[in-house]
């Protein structure tokens, strides 16, 4: 690939993570009955699952990241 295309796909990449980053956080601020969506889908799984699951398998399952972990400064 050309230098120049690689720069479109690095600044593609960057747009994506800014607009993964402010869903997420988003995401977070919704709450049923004083639980956030997050704690929501925990419970859900932990009852769908029948029961205590390890953090880890939980962490895979639902990937709370943001998706945004590769920051870079914009000139």
């Amino acid at each position: 690939m050309e230098e120049k295309d690689w720069a479109l796909l690095e600044e593609a990449d960057w747009h994506f993570r800014r607009m993964v980053r402010r869903f997420v956080k988003e995401r977070d601020k919704i709450s049923v009955g004083g639980i956030s969506l997050p704690g929501l889908l925990i419970l859900n799984t932990i009852h769908r699952d029948d029961g205590e699951q390890r953090l880890g398998e939980l962490a895979e399952q639902l990937d709370f990241t943001s998706g945004a972990g590769r920051s870079r400064k914009r000139s």
